[in-house]
């Protein structure tokens, strides 16, 4: 398969795309961060468009805000996972409020980092 028309699960962590018009960087098997770093939910299944390396007008990644937005939503997504593991699949409801709270903590958090960073 070329590179157009990929999947989200296709992408190595690290890997900068874009996705419905915006520019994103692959953080876990199922987050990214948009290019102010807020953490963004994704499907396996999304068909996104690797980034053209060549356009990039920074290294992104080097960033601080980016290394935080990073080993942040590794946190989150391993802390998911133990939510997960404990949770029956019939809990399907209660297990996304818990990911809906968790994302919305670490948003918080990555915010006040950020903001301390610049």
């Amino acid at each position: 398969m070329s590179k157009a028309g990929m999947r989200f699960h296709q992408l190595a962590i690290g890997t900068r795309f874009q996705f419905e018009g915006g520019f994103y960087t692959k953080t876990s098997p199922v987050m990214a961060n948009d290019e102010s770093g807020k953490a963004v939910f994704m499907k396996r299944s999304d068909a996104v468009e690797p980034a053209d390396v060549s356009a990039q007008v920074s290294d992104d990644i080097n960033q601080p805000h980016q290394i935080l937005a990073m080993a942040l939503a590794r946190y989150t997504n391993e802390a998911m996972e133990i939510v997960h593991n404990a949770f029956h699949p019939a809990e399907a409801a209660t297990l996304n409020k818990v990911h809906q709270k968790l994302s919305e903590l670490e948003q918080h958090l990555l915010e006040d980092a950020s903001s301390r960073l610049d």
